[in-house]
């Protein structure tokens, strides 16, 4: 998945969102800052079952968003 995030957000950043290399970085930071939030309630166990149980529906509603995105 992170594969073809690094290939989409450069063509997104330049195109959609009229930004350059500073948004670009921005967003990089952003997203690798919330994967290691993401991982650190992960490591909790009582949350990890709550997410576990929790991803068909968030992958549900993130389904639309990338069909958009690959369009």
């Amino acid at each position: 998945m992170i594969q073809i995030t690094n290939l989409l957000l450069p063509d997104f950043v330049i195109h959609s969102l009229g930004g350059g290399s500073d948004l670009f970085g921005m967003l990089e930071m952003t997203a690798a800052i919330a994967g290691m939030a993401a991982l650190a309630l992960a490591g909790i166990p009582a949350l990890a079952r709550k997410l576990a149980r929790a991803t068909a529906a968030v992958l549900a509603g993130a389904r639309p968003h990338w069909l958009c995105c690959l369009l």
